[in-house]
């Protein structure tokens, strides 16, 4: 009797620990639900907040940040520096910052992680002498004023799973790097009728494009040909002699010229070794 008394309770023990188990279990899914509700709520939220303004760039208030600077430390390099004065970003309360990182043009330049901290100030000394870019040659962006334009990102991510950015449009001073060398190749001597191709080259090949090519050839109407640090030109002569070929290339800041000679004769001469028996 007592053993069937213990085999009653263990069953209903059974079926109250399986009732239990059944009530957490839609317990947590319910809190599951609720979790993943809020998520997508707090991600819409987002995605509103980084849609904010015009939809293009959206107003964030928790990153500070002056308009960044373009400079050009020394003319004639084609070099500039994107500098900004500071960086500060804060987190919202109860948050901390997990990265801060600034992007030109969409290449990642500097990736900062926090360590438990509610903001993060970068000091401009921080990032001397700023970001190197190419400056661009008068009007590289539209405005023939200025070089070209980069546009930047800044952005920064909390704990609590949000991120903010700051978006803009800094504009560069053009610079112009002068032709140091020019050289003209091609044949010393061509037949009547038949085409010569010349070569024309300019250094350095960091020159500030385009370079303008003039070509006079004598006995022949010249040519002007809008090119990069090389080109070509094809030249045919009527007229037998020897035929001076002068040719300048210019680019915003400086000119170059060059002249060499090319016999034109009536037709291919052919020697053939003298052999003896």
């Amino acid at each position: 009797m007592k053993q069937r008394k213990w085999l009653l309770l263990l069953a209903c023990a059974g079926v109250l620990a399986v009732i239990l188990a059944g009530v957490w279990l839609l317990s947590q899914s319910a809190s599951q639900a609720a979790s993943l509700r809020a998520a997508r709520s707090q991600e819409q939220d987002e995605a509103r907040r980084e849609a904010d303004g015009d939809g293009l760039v959206p107003a964030i208030s928790y990153i500070d940040s002056p308009s960044p600077t373009c400079a050009l430390p020394e003319p004639g390099t084609d070099v500039c520096y994107i500098q900004w004065q500071y960086l500060n970003v804060t987190a919202s309360p109860g948050q901390y910052i997990i990265s801060s990182t600034i992007t030109l043009d969409g290449h990642l330049q500097a990736f900062v992680s926090g360590f438990f901290q509610s903001s993060m100030f970068l000091p401009g000394t921080m990032l001397t002498p700023g970001f190197r870019v190419p400056c661009g040659a008068p009007g590289a962006s539209g405005n023939p004023a200025r070089g070209f334009d980069y546009a930047f990102i800044l952005r920064a991510r909390e704990t609590g799973g949000l991120s903010a950015a700051n978006f803009g449009t800094v504009s560069c001073p053009f610079d112009i790097i002068s032709l140091v060398e020019l050289r003209v190749d091609g044949p010393s001597i061509g037949v009547l009728g038949h085409p010569v191709l010349f070569d024309a080259s300019v250094f350095p090949i960091t020159a500030t494009l385009p370079i303008t090519y003039s070509w006079s050839p004598a006995d022949l109407p010249p040519v002007v040909i809008v090119d990069g640090t090389s080109t070509l030109a094809s030249f045919t002569w009527s007229t037998p002699g020897d035929k001076r070929i002068s040719v300048t290339a210019k680019n915003g800041n400086s000119i170059l010229s060059v002249g060499m000679l090319i016999s034109i004769r009536a037709s291919y001469e052919v020697y053939l070794p003298l052999m003896e028996r």
